[in-house]
């Protein structure tokens, strides 16, 4: 059985709080007008698999794990700037980028940049 959400806010506290629930523990931080934050996510639970599409409305940038499991962003607009450990990756729109498993949540993570155009 799936499961479909749709969350839409302007508080960062919230938009926070709704993202961990649907990915995991991740640091929150605006880096460009952080008045114009508009998150806008949807998202379909599958089991295993969990689909989302997500907006911020404003630059970010997102530190986070992927303990157990793989994340792959493909950007519909903007640019998504990636670190894991060394290796920095950008990917434009409909150009995607795995994050693998780092296992356990100490592990190094990464950071995401995610800027929005037009």
């Amino acid at each position: 059985m799936s499961t479909q959400r749709t969350t839409q806010t302007g508080d960062w506290d919230a938009a926070r709080r709704a993202v961990e629930q649907v990915y995991f523990p991740h640091e929150l931080t605006a880096l460009s007008s952080p008045d114009q934050l508009e998150l806008h996510l949807q998202n379909v639970d599958l089991g295993p698999v969990t689909i989302g599409r997500l907006n911020w409305g404003t630059e970010v940038s997102i530190a986070c794990d992927y303990p157990g499991a793989y994340e792959i962003n493909i950007p519909v607009s903007g640019v998504l700037e990636s670190r894991s450990g060394s290796t920095r990756t950008t990917s434009e729109p409909a150009r995607p980028r795995c994050s693998p498993p780092t296992g356990r949540r100490s592990s190094p993570g990464g950071r995401l940049t995610v800027s929005s155009s037009g």
